[in-house]
């Protein structure tokens, strides 16, 4: 069993972790899902750093102390990933992923709105056929108001992060994308699947820091 002070403190960020991953997944447009990644990234590495320290306070658990912090050195691709996302979070200067606000597209790609507006056209044709009066209006990019005939192909591009490699110039290394976390797949493409798996992860850790 690790220092329980210093286990406790671990804990304490573990626990807010849950409500960090809501906000992953309430996030309302790309601002908002930056601020929620951003913030999930800065309390998973804390729990990890904390759980290696309470882990290497023990002479009992040393050992298991020394193999997580060697994966999150780059022993493991997801817990390394986390690390050097976070670091480009904190010291980088540009972001780690790319953010894309949702958007309403009309007719195929013939219109695109974003954010909050409002849009009406009148004598729209779309393949040679006359449409009418369109009266779109939307709200972080989402259709909130329509009027219109409803042939009108139509559709809402939700927000979206795709995640990138992360470069640490001090290193002069590139961390890729990872394709697992502790042996747990993760689904290409899906950056929330990522971090649910990270999740499951840390809990991983921590049941056997406890078992220790």
């Amino acid at each position: 069993m690790p220092d329980r002070t210093k286990f406790t403190e671990s804990l304490r960020y573990k626990d807010k972790l849950n409500d960090a991953l809501e906000l992953i997944r309430d996030a309302k447009n790309a601002d908002e899902l930056r601020d929620a990644w951003e913030n999930y990234l800065s309390l998973y590495v804390r729990c990890l750093g904390r759980l290696i320290t309470a882990l290497l306070s023990d002479p009992e658990t040393l050992e298991l102390g020394r193999r997580i912090k060697k994966m999150s050195n780059d022993g493991d691709v997801g817990l390394t990933f986390f690390r050097e996302a976070r670091n480009a979070v904190e010291h980088g200067d540009e972001p780690f992923a790319d953010f894309t606000d949702a958007q309403t597209l009309i007719g195929g790609n013939l219109i695109a709105i974003e954010g909050d507006a409002s849009l009406t056209v009148g004598d729209l044709k779309i393949g040679g056929v006359s449409t009418g009066t369109l009266s779109v209006k939307t709200v972080d990019g989402r259709v909130s108001r329509f009027e219109g005939l409803r042939h009108i192909p139509l559709w809402e591009r939700p927000h979206s992060i795709a995640l990138r490699p992360v470069f640490n110039p001090s290193k002069r290394q590139t961390f890729p994308v990872p394709d697992r976390i502790l042996e747990i797949p993760v689904e290409a493409e899906r950056p929330l699947h990522l971090a649910e798996a990270s999740r499951e992860a840390i809990e991983i850790l921590f049941r056997e820091a406890l078992a220790a």
